[in-house]
């Protein structure tokens, strides 16, 4: 059993897409991401982890979600540069996602 697998079966009835469920597990495997690390670290990982294919784009949205249901909150004052040396905010699970 995966990491993900686990994580799915502790919160069977909580409301969540299995896609939000396994970027709410990387996470909290992981501590925080930017958006670009989210969305390159899946893009790179999917396959050799089992995870459900997604469009490059999409673990982002999902991070989305999950901030909008208070499971994922801005690291306030941390932002880290992306490749093209822009700024970016990071994000970490929330007391309520823990």
């Amino acid at each position: 059993m995966t990491v993900v697998e686990l994580e799915l079966d502790l919160y069977p009835s909580f409301p969540l897409t299995g896609a939000q469920s396994v970027i709410l597990a990387l996470f909290r495997q992981r501590g925080s991401f930017t958006d670009s690390e989210l969305n390159d670290h899946y893009a790179a990982n999917w396959e050799f982890q089992g995870w459900p294919q997604m469009r490059y784009e999409t673990p982002r949205r999902r991070r989305s979600d999950l901030t909008n249901l208070g499971l994922i909150v801005a690291d306030e004052g941390e932002k880290r540069r992306n490749r093209f040396n822009g700024l970016e905010q990071v994000w970490k699970v929330s007391h309520a996602g823990s």
